[in-house]
């Protein structure tokens, strides 16, 4: 069957572009949000595709995107920019697991922000405290002063809720305010008072 091109669907568009751009045989293939137009499950299906083929080819592939996912699944290295100058780069776990500014922990992924205290260094850790919350164990980076403030973050998926206080771990009291449900998670919202909410993911099992 002969169609145009404006008569393909936007997946098979996608394919017949990304076969011209490798059939010249680059050196290096530039991708400009080659996935932003199609659904969820075709974008799926495309990156693993483009995923693949890229490695398949060994072409060095630069891979322009706004969608967070795809560029923690599909990349080596991530370059994070802002205003034309690069914030941070490294492989998608240190970008993630360690962002190096408020920023790149609010750009990648999402991140609960808290005005903190240092309350006391010890030779691994530091000892700091919020409005609501104390006993925070952070692992030392850069070096800290007991009373220094500092804003600290943690990922929504790294808290979890206990049925009571374990004096191992930082807990606090707090009102669930609201609960998204978004199929494979609950995002909740959770008040620990003094102006303090924390964000909470929780996968449905």
């Amino acid at each position: 069957e002969m169609r145009m091109p404006s008569q393909l669907s936007g997946g098979q568009q996608q394919r017949i572009a990304l076969a011209r751009a490798i059939v010249i045989e680059p050196d290096v293939l530039l991708m400009d949000e080659p996935l932003s137009a199609l659904d969820e499950n075709l974008r799926e299906e495309m990156r693993v595709e483009v995923s693949n083929l890229q490695e398949m080819l060994g072409i060095t592939s630069i891979f322009v995107t706004h969608d967070q996912r795809e560029a923690l699944t599909m990349s080596d290295s991530i370059v994070v920019m802002k205003d034309g100058r690069k914030q941070q780069e490294g492989p998608p776990e240190e970008v993630y697991d360690a962002p190096n500014s408020h920023f790149v922990a609010d750009f990648i992924g999402e991140s609960n922000f808290l005005d903190v205290r240092v309350d006391s260094v010890n030779e691994n850790t530091f000892v700091a405290s919020s409005r609501s919350l104390a006993n925070i164990h952070v692992p030392i980076g850069p070096p800290v002063t007991p009373g220094e403030r500092m804003l600290f973050s943690i990922r929504p998926e790294k808290l979890f809720f206990v049925a009571h206080n374990d004096a191992k771990l930082c807990t606090a009291g707090g009102t669930i305010r609201d609960v998204i449900y978004m199929g494979d998670i609950n995002r909740y919202y959770v008040d620990l008072g003094a102006d303090e909410t924390l964000i909470v993911k929780q996968h449905n099992r």
